[in-house]
């Protein structure tokens, strides 16, 4: 699926619920269907966004305080910056187990069912990353939505690579029409290393019957969308439009040469908390309910839970 990720090991942890598959006696089932003005966010007529400077969340505690039916607004498109690491670059994108290489470590959870959405809180850190001009290293935390007909997906969190600056920065990312493995990135959103933010994807309405797969950021009161398209949760699979796709919430790592690898943070523990999967019109924080894959203990990366699955956080070496 991606030309340079041949070189990832994987483990990954095969958790079920007790009620499974993924459905909750008290919750109901999402079902196949086509979409419904009541069932998706509907940025049709949003306004362009304003991005004033916001710091953040101070605590996860915080940022779960916050309505999830909070306004919506489009990011000015002059905002989005296409970069890449250069020919032959790395590119960020799903787990796809390797067993022959180390470059890619992945530290979270993957759902093996399909849903509408997904939403987390995740802590922004100042990674360790070499900022030298190359395309050698990345740290990203994501989430990301990915089709389960063409394996298109599209990524949404915030990355420090070493061919920026020394900063962490909001960007997007999906191979969808996208042949130079182009990264997007979205400076003018400041973000405030050991803070939290929340980032979303998730289908929305574009047009009076236009239904994309979207990618926000919550930025000082409202879901800033980032960007859109007709792909990954919006794609056709047998003639039945199922409006949904495999979701991911990844902490990912890619060093060129393996070892010494990036700290995720600089007190070596980065968190993420309220991970949660949309059904019908309802968010669900992703509880054992839901079978998920667990990656993670990828030398020398670990996953350790605070609640099963969505509350956990990413730690170097040990818990």
């Amino acid at each position: 699926m991606r030309g340079t990720l041949k070189n990832c090991v994987v483990v990954a942890l095969v958790v079920t619920g007790a009620i499974g598959p993924g459905v909750s006696s008290a919750q109901p089932a999402d079902p196949p269907g086509h979409a419904t003005r009541s069932d998706l966010v509907d940025v049709s007529n949003a306004p362009i966004c304003k991005v004033k400077p916001w710091k953040g969340f101070e605590t996860a505690e915080e940022a779960a305080a916050i309505p999830e039916d909070a306004p919506v607004c489009i990011t000015p498109r002059d905002m989005a910056v296409t970069h890449r690491a250069g020919k032959g670059g790395p590119v960020p994108g799903p787990v796809e187990p390797d067993p022959n290489g180390t470059n890619y470590r992945y530290s979270g959870v993957s759902t093996q069912d399909m849903y509408k959405g997904i939403e987390a809180t995740i802590q922004v850190s100042n990674a360790s990353v070499t900022h030298d001009g190359s395309g050698n290293e990345f740290v990203v935390s994501r989430v990301m939505g990915k089709s389960p007909v063409s394996g298109n997906w599209l990524e949404a969190g915030w990355a420090e690579t070493s061919w920026e600056g020394d900063f962490p920065y909001v960007y997007t990312f999906t191979p969808y029409n996208n042949p130079n493995n182009n990264w997007v990135g979205y400076f003018q959103y400041r973000l405030s290393p050991s803070l939290y933010y929340k980032w979303r994807v998730d289908r929305c309405f574009v047009g009076a019957t236009t239904v994309h797969t979207c990618a926000f950021i919550y930025w000082g009161g409202s879901w800033h969308m980032l960007t859109s398209g007709d792909y990954a949760c919006t794609e056709y699979s047998g003639g039945t439009d199922n409006q949904r796709c495999y979701m991911e919430a990844f902490t990912e790592v890619f060093s060129r040469d393996s070892t010494p690898t990036p700290s995720i943070a600089t007190g070596n523990s980065l968190d993420w908390d309220a991970v949660k999967i949309r059904r019908g019109t309802t968010w669900y924080l992703l509880t054992t309910e839901y079978p998920v894959n667990v990656s993670g203990s990828e030398y020398p990366y670990v996953v350790c839970f605070q609640a099963r699955h969505y509350d956990f956080s990413v730690h170097r070496y040990s818990c």
